[in-house]
C-alpha cells in the first residue's frame, strides 16, 4: 500500500511516529506496519540517526569528547619542555651571551686611522712606522724608475688619532698592504 496525500493514513502514519519513504546516508527508509499496527516488529529507536535522536529528545546526554582535554594536555606537555629546556641551557646560554663581555678587559689605546685620499686604510698603533714605511716604499718606486723622472703619492695621506680598544686595531702589516694596493703615484712637477 503506498501513502499518498488523498487519503488521512498519512496523518495516521505520522501519528504513529512513522517515516515516508526517505534516503538518509543510503539506507532507504519504508513506511512499517501499514496495514495493522499491532503487528509492528520494527525498533524505531535503533534505526534513526544521531540527529533525528537529538532533535527528538532521545538519548541526548552530552557525549564525552577527549579532543580539548588531548590538546591541552599538550599545551602544558610543550609548555613544560620548553620551561626545562631552557632552565637546563641557563648556564650555558648565560656564559656564551654575557660571560664574554665580562671576560674580556677592555684596552683603550691611542692609534691613527690612515686616510688614503677619501679610503680609510684602517686604525694602527703606530704612526711613525707606517710614514717610514710611505717613504721608504715611494724611494723604492723612484729607484725603479728611469732617470730623471721622479714620483710623489697623488692621494693626499692623513692621519688621524682616535681612541680605541686594541682588539679593533689592524696590523701594520694589512695596513701596509692596503696601501700598496690603493696608492697611485703622479709624475713630480
Amino acid at each position: 500500500m503506498k501513502a499518498n496525500k488523498k487519503d488521512n493514513s498519512l496523518d495516521t502514519l505520522v501519528e504513529l511516529g512513522l517515516r515516508p519513504v526517505s534516503q538518509v546516508f543510503n539506507q532507504i527508509r519504508y513506511w512499517s506496519a501499514l496495514d495493522d499496527p499491532s503487528e509492528e516488529k520494527w525498533d524505531y529507536i535503533s534505526h534513526y540517526t544521531r540527529t533525528e535522536r537529538r532533535e527528538m529528545g532521545i538519548g541526548s546526554a552530552p557525549a564525552f569528547n577527549a579532543r580539548p582535554i588531548i590538546a591541552a594536555l599538550l599545551v602544558v606537555l610543550l609548555l613544560v619542555g620548553v620551561g626545562t629546556g631552557g632552565w637546563l641551557a641557563w648556564p650555558y646560554l648565560n656564559q656564551r651571551l654575557f660571560g664574554a663581555r665580562e671576560s674580556a678587559q677592555m684596552e683603550v689605546v691611542t692609534g691613527y686611522m690612515v686616510h688614503l685620499g677619501a679610503r680609510d686604510l684602517g686604525v694602527i698603533e703606530d704612526k711613525a712606522a707606517m710614514e717610514s714605511f710611505v717613504s721608504s716604499w715611494l724611494a723604492e718606486q723612484n729607484a725603479a724608475s728611469q732617470e730623471g723622472i721622479s714620483y710623489v703619492i697623488a692621494q693626499n695621506i692623513s692621519y688621524d688619532e682616535v681612541l680605541i680598544d686594541a682588539t679593533y686595531c689592524a696590523t701594520l702589516q694589512d695596513v701596509q698592504n692596503a696601501f700598496v694596493k690603493h696608492a697611485t703615484l703622479d709624475v713630480a712637477q
